[in-house]
């Protein structure tokens, strides 16, 4: 199911009749548009103490209804695609996460 979820994606991001290729995962850590976000925390501490059971992941302080909240996010990805394959992988470790773009 995975291999046909992927070669969907592709399809969809194809550009002039060209598929969007992926760099690899391992490369995909740094500077990108694309993050997986685990979990949302009231408290830093919780979401420090996830971060240090998920390897490259990363807080993010946020701001809602007037309220600090620290995000939880896996990588930095420059491509929608390399973020699915690491969603899988996070699945694998029993962590859910979803997509979430970006914006600087």
């Amino acid at each position: 199911m995975r291999k046909i979820l992927f070669i969907a994606i592709l399809l969809v991001a194809s550009t002039g009749g060209r598929a969007a290729v992926s760099e690899p995962l391992a490369d995909s850590v740094g500077q990108g548009e694309f993050t997986l976000q685990v979990a949302t925390y009231q408290s830093k501490a919780d979401a420090s103490a996830l971060t240090a059971r998920i390897p490259d992941a990363w807080v993010q302080e946020i701001s809602a209804e007037g309220r600090k909240m620290y995000r939880v996010n896996f990588r930095r990805f420059q491509d929608r695609n390399a973020a699915v394959r690491a969603q899988w992988d996070l699945e694998d470790l029993g962590y859910k996460g979803f997509i979430q773009r970006l914006y600087t």
